[in-house]
């Protein structure tokens, strides 16, 4: 009598939209997978084709997910709108778990995988927010990784410029409009902000964020939503316009 049982994987799928890069990952018993795309007018037509490509590579179904994780933001309006509907949507269909981090802190990450950070080292990872404005937030390097220092924000170059207190680095598309107003004794990257202008949040740096989250009742049963920071969007931008 054959008496074998079959293993099923363990299966997590991974969303961020929050910059130009559209980015989804599948993790499947510690196996990441991805497809991404620098389209920021596309994400909407990218998010499930990629998400069902993945999937099929590993001969799995939605309903074969454990859990759903996706970048909350700050960052691009129409993107963050986009991964959580699409998020929220699978989560609520298939009666999956659903977490959201910040957009932001998969910056951070970058950094820490690109340079060998230090206990106490400051990380700004910053996005384009347009209007001439910008999304940041400081991180520290701690023994647990990397630590929000203070809160997200919204603002102007001059605005991110007052709140750095001490030298840091520097990592994210915003950070293209920041090589006039930095230099080395603030920026420790100063000499490499290019090339670090250049780095994306990304999916598959959920799962650094996701591996041993704690899912609460609250957490299983409830769909997080997008982080905007900017309020009335449509009418900022008609505002902006007239000026």
């Amino acid at each position: 009598m054959n008496t074998s049982v079959e293993i099923v994987p363990k299966a997590s799928l991974a969303i961020d939209c929050s910059s130009e890069l559209c980015s989804v990952a599948l993790n499947v018993d510690g196996q990441v997978s991805f497809r991404e795309k620098l389209a920021p007018r596309e994400h909407a037509y990218l998010v499930l084709p990629f998400a069902e490509a993945l999937l099929k590579e590993k001969s799995l179904h939605f309903n074969d997910l454990n859990n759903l994780v996706f970048a909350r933001g700050p960052g691009a309006f129409t993107g963050l709108r986009v991964a959580a509907s699409v998020a929220q949507g699978l989560a609520f269909a298939y009666e999956k778990p659903l977490l959201a981090f910040s957009s932001l802190q998969l910056l951070a990450l970058q950094m820490d995988k690109r340079i060998s950070l230090s206990k106490g080292d400051q990380v700004v990872a910053v996005l384009d927010a347009r209007m001439s404005e910008l999304y940041w937030a400081s991180f520290t390097k701690t023994e647990d990784g990397l630590k929000l220092s203070g809160d997200e924000q919204l603002g102007s170059v001059v605005q991110l410029k007052e709140c750095i207190d001490r030298s840091a680095y520097f990592i994210g598309p915003g950070c293209r409009y920041l090589h006039d107003s930095l230099n080395k004794e603030l920026c420790l990257n100063f000499d490499r902000l290019s090339e670090f202008s250049e780095v994306f949040p990304h999916a598959k740096d959920l799962f650094t964020l996701l591996e041993g989250e704690k899912l609460s009742v609250s957490q299983a049963q409830s769909l997080p939503f997008p982080v905007y920071l900017r309020n009335h969007v449509a009418e900022k931008s008609t505002q902006t316009a007239k000026d």
